[in-house]
């Protein structure tokens, strides 16, 4: 049996992925189920192979602080890496790369 893949973009400590961000899609604001707080849910793919859609939730601070402002500049292929474990420190970096 095959394994059920998920919509969603999940980073583990020290992990870093490759996405292309689709900008013609305003990214939905929702409330985190686990934690309560806001997120953007924004629509990506990997930047070479993937025709299917993924949601990447990022908390609405880093969206606005790291992520917006890049795509604002004309770049969608972002690199975004993780740091950190739990609800209070982890943290995400984001860097352009086209």
């Amino acid at each position: 049996m095959q394994a059920i893949e998920s919509k969603f973009i999940r980073f583990q400590n020290g992990e870093a992925k490759m996405m292309r961000f689709d900008t013609e899609v305003e990214p939905p604001v929702s409330r985190s189920r686990t934690y309560g707080t806001f997120n953007m849910d924004f629509t990506v793919y990997h930047p070479v192979d993937s025709i299917l859609p993924k949601i990447w939730s990022a908390h609405i601070a880093t969206a606005k602080n790291k992520v917006i402002p890049l795509l604002q500049q004309g770049c969608t292929v972002l690199l975004v890496g993780r740091t950190g474990e739990g609800k209070y420190n982890t943290r995400y970096w984001v860097k352009p790369i086209r």
